[in-house]
């Protein structure tokens, strides 16, 4: 008989600490981390991403001088250039497009020279404007692929005919 009652008294106890934690789980407050703005295939553009790159261009249109559009536009501008982005970056991949170290070193050297800056110059300017250097390399390793995907796109579009080619070697 003891036992029994321990036995209920135990699973009492038990029950009573189950129904209190899933009453405080069910009380608590839910926080909102980030926002799904646009779904891409098969990937998303979050709220906070297109956030950053409006700040962004809104600092360098202010350091520049020039005038601010109004949110709503820059809003929609930065999320459509977002969506086309993801789109050409799912492209390179489904076709194993890549970039390789070589040649993003190749293309980090051509910006550093257009500034006239040797690539460690290049890395501490960046640097002292608060960007990080490594997401600067990232940045432009996804600027390549865009550029090669445009590129072949534009190539794979053009058609020239015979007669076209018949002209052009008869001038």
């Amino acid at each position: 008989m003891v036992t029994h009652l321990v036995k209920t008294l135990a699973a009492s106890a038990i029950l009573l600490s189950t129904l209190t934690a899933l009453s405080h789980t069910a009380n608590a407050e839910y926080q909102l981390i980030d926002r799904v703005v646009a779904i891409v295939e098969d990937d998303i553009v979050l709220a906070s991403d297109i956030r950053k790159q409006i700040i962004s261009i809104k600092q360098r249109i202010t350091s520049s001088g020039g005038q601010l559009p109004a949110d709503d536009v820059l809003f929609e501008q930065v999320l459509e250039r977002s969506i086309i982005e993801n789109l050409q970056l799912q492209r390179a991949a489904q076709i194993g497009m890549r970039v390789s170290d070589q040649q993003l070193n190749e293309a980090m050297n051509t910006i550093a020279a257009r500034n006239n800056l040797s690539l460690a110059d290049f890395k501490a300017s960046i640097e002292k404007q608060g960007e990080s250097y490594l997401n600067i390399r990232e940045k432009i390793r996804k600027d390549l692929l865009i550029n090669e995907v445009q590129r072949r796109s534009v190539i794979r579009n053009i058609s020239i005919s015979e007669s076209e080619v018949d002209i052009f070697l008869q001038s």
